[in-house]
């Protein structure tokens, strides 16, 4: 059951994932890498401000044990994205200065992170609640018009916007809502009574789960915010690129397993949870070593043919990264157990002390040089996911009926 699922939802990622790629040629020789890193900053400041706006309350939704719980958890997740959102973009408004975010990205483009992390937040809810009621299908084809609204609008945008890339990333995000929020039927009147008891009944996810996840998105995001600003933008959009291209199809791959690992934690029984956790750890290794090794027999042909001229140079970088990218996604989909309300405290500390190394690993730097600075980022990265892999097995326990 738990394989097809899974293939369902992968398949629709697989083609949602091919369809970026197969325009990443004419993306890549039509935006500078400079402009990769613009995007790449902005991709994650709306990360971080989705997870402030969500409170987490979507994973409260996913664990509600029953319908009606689960329709009142819905409402309260908009509502918060709703009040946060607009709040961020009243500051924004309010004060319009300089300060250190316009250092990292125009002020123009400042704007539009609220609304994507808004988007960002409710195209994750509704995936959740979709995968909840078993319809993979339907957001595997979802996903794949996403993906070619959004590429479609990047190369038709060259010319014709501030930044193609994100104004067309923002577009795809458009479509996926408006396509979803037809399709999901939501019956059923929730007072403010049951809204404002469900949200201080879940008051774990927004006061330990949500800090943790904000820690943890700004972890993901400190090296790319941190190399902006002390390295040469082109470099940085070497990272930018291998990130959002290179390690997209682990990454939405992770995301798959993870959601559909989520669905079993609610209901399937601890030894089959715990047979299930080991299958996903040894198929994900296999996965990674595959990517990994079809990378370095490839990618000193592909750069040249796939990127053209400009980017002769992120060969070793892509090596680099994707080992990084690699362990990651051996471990990512199963922190799907430390959602677990029992589990949240285990999840926050992992975040805090991961946070806590990158930036001493930061405030210490002396190294003026990009490779040797990535290479230690990489091996300290990689450490820390081998700790978090331990962390959430050791969670794993509290599924025991």
């Amino acid at each position: 059951m738990f394989i097809r699922k899974l293939s369902v939802l992968f398949s629709g990622t697989v083609l949602a994932q091919l369809i970026p790629l197969a325009l990443l040629p004419i993306l890549a020789r039509s935006y500078t890498p400079a402009q990769f890193a613009e995007y790449g900053v902005f991709l994650y400041m709306s990360l971080i401000t989705s997870v402030v706006a969500t409170m987490r309350y979507e994973f409260a939704c996913a664990h509600a044990p029953n319908k009606k719980d689960e329709i009142g958890l819905f409402y309260v997740t908009l509502i918060s994205l709703a009040l946060v959102s607009m709040l961020i973009i009243a500051i924004l408004v309010a004060f319009p200065g300089k300060s250190s975010l316009t250092a990292l990205l125009d002020r123009r483009l400042l704007l539009y992170v609220p609304i994507c992390a808004f988007l960002m937040g409710n195209a994750q809810l509704v995936t959740y609640y979709i995968n909840k009621g078993g319809n993979f299908k339907t957001v595997a084809l979802i996903k794949i018009g996403q993906a070619v609204i959004s590429g479609g609008c990047m190369v038709f945008l060259v010319d014709h916007a501030h930044s193609g890339l994100i104004v067309g990333h923002i577009l795809g995000l458009v479509l996926f809502l408006g396509f979803t929020l037809n399709i999901i039927k939501i019956n059923g009147f929730v007072g403010l009574d049951s809204l404002r008891h469900l949200a201080l009944s879940h008051k774990r996810y927004p006061l330990v789960n949500a800090p943790g996840s904000i820690v943890n998105s700004v972890y993901l995001s400190a090296f790319l915010f941190y190399s902006k600003s002390a390295f040469d933008s082109v470099l940085v959009g070497y990272y930018s690129l291998i990130n959002r291209y290179v390690g997209a199809p682990l990454g939405m791959l992770a995301v798959s397993i993870s959601q559909v690992f989520l669905q079993e934690l609610s209901h399937a029984e601890y030894p089959r949870l715990v047979g299930l956790f080991f299958k996903i750890t040894i198929t994900n290794i296999l996965i990674a070593i595959f990517f990994f090794l079809a990378l370095l027999f490839s990618v000193d042909a592909l750069v040249p043919y796939l990127l053209g001229e400009s980017w002769i140079g992120v060969e070793d970088y892509v090596l680099l990264f994707s080992a990084s990218i690699c362990v990651r996604f051996v471990v990512s989909p199963l922190s799907s157990v430390l959602t677990h309300q029992n589990n949240l405290h285990y999840g926050f500390a992992w975040q805090v002390l991961s946070l806590t190394v990158i930036l001493v690993l930061f405030l210490l730097n002396e190294i003026d040089d990009y490779w040797r600075f990535s290479t230690i980022y990489v091996i300290i990265d990689i450490a820390l996911y081998l700790v978090y892999y331990a962390i959430i097995y050791k969670g794993l326990r509290f599924y025991e009926k």
